[in-house]
């Protein structure tokens, strides 16, 4: 499987994600040791999503060290993205 990676790190519970992409994709919001499966194909539980428009913006249901991958599927080429994270007490400020 032919997909992207953004290690975001340690994110708080309630604090935002914005992502944004260039055309459509799947997207899979995880923590490590789920993204760890996912990367071994083993099971995985992650948030998923098929963003058709930019940004969207997810809010982390718990704290982690979270990753966000991009999944194409079958589309030709690459998906450009990019995530930002915004801290709750701070809305408007990306990290």
């Amino acid at each position: 499987m032919k997909y992207w990676f953004h290690d975001i790190g340690d994110v708080e519970q309630g604090n935002i994600i914005e992502v944004t992409l260039d055309k459509a994709a799947n997207v899979r919001v995880m923590d490590s040791d789920n993204y760890e499966s996912f990367r071994n194909r083993r099971s995985y539980t992650a948030i998923i999503y098929y963003i058709t428009s930019s940004p969207f913006k997810i809010k982390l249901p718990r704290s982690a060290h979270w990753y966000v991958v991009v999944d194409p599927e079958d589309q030709p080429g690459s998906v450009v993205s990019s995530v930002k994270v915004y801290r709750k007490s701070t809305s408007e400020k990306p990290v």
